[in-house]
């Protein structure tokens, strides 16, 4: 069973040399960070075959509070987590940016923080890191490393269609010079750090 966020083509490669070895493999990206990971409360992608699912449905079941099946072709599972970190990354880029200009702006972060999140505005991803930035805890729940490599292969896919993805795009380079500033084995949170820096806003440090 494998959990890891790779490029789609790389578990395709890894179930096919498995095969080949009369062994099945489950492409089984997971999602949720280390809490839920101890609460088996993930949310898992997987695909592979009836074999491959019947024979890891006891640690499915240990694991994830929810496993979505995305069909018999390994590969499959890591397509639909590369668009779901997509997604996480472009979120915390677009809430660090906000929350960064709410300092310029001189709104109390505290008070930002609670209505964006009874607001249009509210995200899972905004209500699960932007406490933790607010109270100076970057320990890294997922590093900002993680969502750089994540959200690159997003582009990566794209690029490899011809097609222009201007929203990872844009997230790859808020991640990657994150990284560059020095947070990458911090939280990925720490995108604020890096706009507190860019901008010369006091946010939490």
């Amino acid at each position: 069973m494998m959990c890891s966020t790779i490029a789609p083509r790389d578990a395709e490669n890894f179930a096919a040399a498995l095969h080949a070895r009369e062994v099945e493999m489950l492409d089984a990206p997971i999602s949720g960070g280390p809490a839920r990971a101890h609460a088996g409360t993930l949310s898992m992608m997987a695909s592979g075959s009836e074999a491959a699912f019947a024979l890891c449905r006891p640690a499915i079941d240990a694991m994830a509070a929810k496993c979505f099946p995305m069909g018999s072709k390994p590969g499959d599972g890591s397509r639909m987590k590369v668009v779901n970190n997509m997604m996480a990354a472009s979120n915390i880029a677009a809430a660090c940016e906000a929350m960064a200009m709410a300092s310029k702006l001189g709104i109390d972060l505290e008070r930002a923080m609670t209505v964006v999140n009874a607001s249009s505005g509210a995200s899972w991803m905004f209500a699960d890191r932007m406490p933790r930035a607010l109270a100076r805890d970057y320990a890294p729940t997922a590093a900002a490393r993680v969502l750089l490599k994540d959200v690159g292969l997003f582009v990566e896919i794209a690029r490899s269609f011809g097609l222009s993805a201007p929203m990872a795009e844009q997230a790859l380079a808020i991640f990657r010079d994150t990284c560059d500033r020095g947070f990458s084995e911090e939280d990925d949170a720490a995108v604020l750090k890096r706009y507190a820096d860019a901008w010369k806003v006091e946010v939490p440090r």
